[in-house]
């Protein structure tokens, strides 16, 4: 979580502030994602391209990619936010 939250603060400032006034700590999500991203399969299909690309570059790349991965979330939601609320 330390590692993920430093990250957070280099990469996206606004998003890690954001979250420390609203008290959201990396705890709320990232254990969850872990275990989605990682573990489950889509719920509508019997077999998940996504969760087996995951696997793989997990695997490849070890947290590193997790990490990567995470922070292009947010910074494709914070897009998206961005472009919806301006």
């Amino acid at each position: 979580m330390y590692q993920f939250d430093r990250l957070l603060h280099i990469f996206l400032p606004d998003v890690a502030e954001h979250f420390k006034r609203q008290f959201i700590s990396s705890e709320c999500y990232i254990v969850s994602w872990i275990i989605t991203l990682f573990s489950a399969t889509f719920q509508t299909a019997r077999h998940s391209h996504l969760v087996d690309v995951l696997w793989d570059r997990f695997i490849v790349h070890g947290w590193r990619e997790f990490f990567r991965f995470t922070i292009f979330l947010f910074t494709l939601f914070k897009v998206q936010v961005n472009t919806i609320v301006g």
